[in-house]
């Protein structure tokens, strides 16, 4: 995405590629989420960790897809269609010679598997 450093709110799940090139105050609806800044700035204030809406940064506001999750069950609730979209946007012709992948539909998996 670009050279800098990025400081993201540990509850703030982006979607891939989302993430904007230059320093800017990222928001998720309206909601500061994080921060990147440019080469060599230094990191953002203490306040901004604790209190990220009420300590931004003066820099320009960038919306990013993705998700705040609010309880530890959003990760749970979440997690079907997560794979799905993960597994979407994934490169099936570098798949293991193991691995197969037949079609769209929804993925279902036996006791034991491993999604890595």
């Amino acid at each position: 995405t670009g050279p800098g450093a990025v400081f993201l709110l540990s509850r703030f799940v982006p979607e891939p590629g989302a993430l904007p090139s230059g320093p800017a105050v990222l928001t998720a609806a309206g909601q500061v989420v994080g921060c990147r800044v440019a080469p060599g700035a230094p990191p953002p204030s203490a306040d901004f960790f604790r209190d990220p809406g009420g300590h931004a940064p003066d820099l320009p506001r960038h919306e990013v897809p993705g998700t705040v999750l609010e309880r530890v069950w959003d990760l749970v609730t979440a997690n079907a269609d997560r794979i799905a979209r993960d597994l979407a946007g994934a490169d099936h012709a570098a798949l293991p010679p193991d691995v197969h992948h037949l079609g769209d539909g929804p993925v279902s998996v036996g006791e034991g598997v491993q999604i890595a």
